[in-house]
């Protein structure tokens, strides 16, 4: 399983099938097994499909860095935003999300994006 490959591919779909304006800046290579790499893959597709469905996003910015030995991944949007107490009132997507970051020992975060939109931050230590 490749993260960078797969992300790609979900960047063109956005593109091909849903005319989102989407980009990634991601690495060509992150030392991670494929089974982390997955469930990295599937916590950026649930932030990518609640940027659709509940901002009704247009564009969308996947941002991927290694600081520290820690990948940093950096998904925006330019919807509607993330009402404060959502997070707090987590669906069971969010929390999926958070438990997944969780079994790879690292955190995510969901902060309001100016002036629209969202900003999910994961940061995740490189084994």
């Amino acid at each position: 399983f490749s993260l960078q490959e797969n992300l790609q591919q979900e960047i063109s779909r956005l593109h091909n099938m849903l005319q989102v304006n989407a980009s990634l800046e991601a690495l060509t290579d992150i030392s991670l097994h494929n089974d982390q790499q997955l469930i990295i893959f599937r916590v950026v597709q649930e932030a990518i499909q609640n940027c659709l469905k509940h901002a009704s996003a247009s564009v969308i910015n996947i941002d991927c860095l290694v600081q520290n030995n820690r990948l940093r991944m950096r998904i925006t949007d330019n919807g509607k935003g993330m009402p404060s107490e959502a997070v707090s009132k987590a669906g069971s997507g969010l929390l999926h999300m958070q438990e997944r970051i969780a079994l790879l020992k690292g955190n995510i975060q969901w902060h309001k994006h100016v002036p629209s939109g969202t900003i999910v931050e994961l940061d995740i230590p490189l084994r």
